[in-house]
């Protein structure tokens, strides 16, 4: 085969506004230019275990909450790879 057909979508975040996601085995997330996304990785117990701020496309996999940490609506690309 000489191409693979990738499924993707996007996630709408609203100002401020936190959304649980689960990335499974691997997302490629594409956040809007000029945003500022943070992405949180918990325990088994909700208590944050890590956390990164997205400035360029990234890829995660697992369960994560997404934030949009400014005043205006954002837009992210998902494209899943696995």
């Amino acid at each position: 085969m000489l191409y693979k057909s990738l499924k993707h979508h996007n996630i709408q975040l609203e100002p401020k506004a936190k959304v649980e996601f689960d990335a499974g085995d691997g997302v490629i997330l594409v956040p809007p230019t000029e945003s500022k996304i943070f992405i949180h990785w918990l325990n088994d117990k909700g208590q944050l275990r890590n956390t990164f701020t997205m400035t360029f496309d990234t890829q995660i996999t697992g369960k994560v909450r997404l934030i949009n940490g400014l005043d205006k609506p954002a837009t992210i690309h998902v494209i899943q790879i696995s």
